[in-house]
């Protein structure tokens, strides 16, 4: 999927110390409820962000029965942290977040895509490499850091080609390893689908002077430039960023 926003808790009220908090997921935005009889069991790919918290602490997600001692996000007082989860829904078609820290927090979910419990002619199979592809490097000659409100073309799919063939049904996703290299100022980037218009969200937020590294799935593009990612400097400097390629969903 493209992300979609599931929760922001900076247009209602922030997660109160201790609080859970319940996320409708299954049944909005194109997401199969759970327990859908055409789709089987629903797992959904989330992106998790804690907005510059007060305190340290961290962040459980899951169904049901939250502990405190099971953090899923951890995160220091000061800096924003993210993290994308694999998860399952719960009887529901919904997934709830704890939390653990000393202090009230602001969340924000983006959902990235879904499996199902069905597969219909290998569609949704998923396909892991031997070894990372590089698929980007600004540091290449003739490149160069993608500078502020740039964007740069990442060809998941001629890539996968370049690993010896592609599945039959080609490629939807890509699992992708992201490293922002030393950023000058403190900033963001935004992973979507090739082809698609910017609306705000971002993936990545980083750190002057700190590499930040993070494993993603993000769905490719399927319009004038099908098969890549478009990965925007949200940020006021350029930006030296690494792309490696560790597998695709077909």
């Amino acid at each position: 999927m493209s992300p979609t926003r599931l929760l922001d808790t900076r247009t209602d009220r922030p997660l109160d110390v201790g609080q859970t908090r319940i996320i409708q997921v299954g049944g909005r935005d194109g997401i199969p409820p759970q327990g859908d009889l055409l789709q089987g069991d629903v797992a959904v790919v989330v992106n998790f962000t804690v907005l510059t918290p007060s305190q340290s602490g961290s962040l459980t997600v899951g169904t049901d029965n939250l502990q405190p001692n099971t953090p899923s996000l951890s995160f220091a007082a000061g800096q924003t942290e993210q993290s994308q989860l694999l998860m399952g829904l719960d009887s529901n078609s919904a997934v709830s977040i704890r939390n653990n820290s000393g202090a009230a927090i602001q969340v924000i979910a983006d959902v990235v895509g879904y499996y199902t419990g069905i597969t219909l002619n290998g569609l949704q199979q998923f396909y892991a490499v031997d070894t990372y592809a590089r698929a980007y490097d600004s540091r290449v000659a003739g490149t160069g850091p993608v500078p502020p409100g740039g964007i740069a073309d990442v060809e998941i799919w001629l890539t996968a080609v370049g690993l010896g063939g592609l599945p039959p049904n080609g490629v939807s996703a890509g699992s992708i390893n992201v490293t922002v290299l030393m950023p000058a100022t403190s900033g963001s980037i935004t992973v979507r689908p090739a082809d698609t218009t910017w609306d705000g969200a971002t993936t990545i937020s980083f750190v002057a002077g700190q590499t930040r590294q993070r494993m993603l799935m993000a769905k490719v593009g399927a319009g004038s430039d099908v098969g890549a990612l478009w990965i925007r400097n949200n940020s006021t400097a350029p930006v030296t960023l690494i792309v490696d390629l560790n597998g695709w969903s077909a």
